[in-house]
């Protein structure tokens, strides 16, 4: 019976990160419909105000779409962001159009365009991040995207995979 419960016990653990891996989001920086990760002549806070108004969570993945040969994105301590200082080995970086950094952990992020003077054109973000990923219905989820794809990815899905574990775990314990 002991070992009955250690395997229930060891199902419910494996069914409750497939819930937190379910529940990551992508977020488009600057929006699906904005103008992606390039200079803002007229608005130095974009990417700030479109920050403030999203949730960002840990394992949530940003995706910044840029051209390639004009811009790059790193991730950077929020005293080199401040100064807009370009350090020779940024915490992430993407060099890549288009390309997508994951948040591995909580606290404030910063990204800036590692191109010298871009920084000071508004190519700088500061996020705010807290725990596991949950759902967040602020948050541009593009067909195709990471959080839209999948059985797996839905809450619902997920939601009835551990109320079955747990009904067949309590019939077990019954018999």
């Amino acid at each position: 019976m002991a070992s009955m419960q250690q395997a229930i016990f060891t199902v419910l653990i494996i069914a409750s990160g497939l819930y937190q891996d379910a529940e990551a989001v992508t977020h488009i920086v600057g929006g699906a419909t904005g103008p992606g990760w390039t200079f803002q002549a007229n608005d130095l806070t974009f990417y700030d105000t479109w920050a403030s108004k999203e949730s960002f969570n840990v394992g949530d993945v940003l995706v910044f779409n840029f051209n390639s040969t004009l811009h790059d994105v790193l991730e950077v301590s929020t005293d080199d962001l401040k100064t807009c200082t370009t350090p020779a080995s940024p915490i992430q970086r993407n060099l890549t159009s288009n390309g997508s950094l994951t948040i591995s952990t909580s606290g404030t992020h910063a990204y800036i365009c590692g191109v010298p003077q871009h920084c000071t054109f508004g190519m700088k973000m500061t996020i705010t991040t807290v725990g596991a990923s949950t759902p967040n219905t602020n948050s541009t989820n593009p067909a195709g995207s990471k959080a839209a794809v999948g059985a797996i990815k839905s809450p619902f899905f997920t939601f009835n995979l551990l109320l079955g574990v747990m009904l067949t775990a309590i019939a077990v314990a019954t018999v």
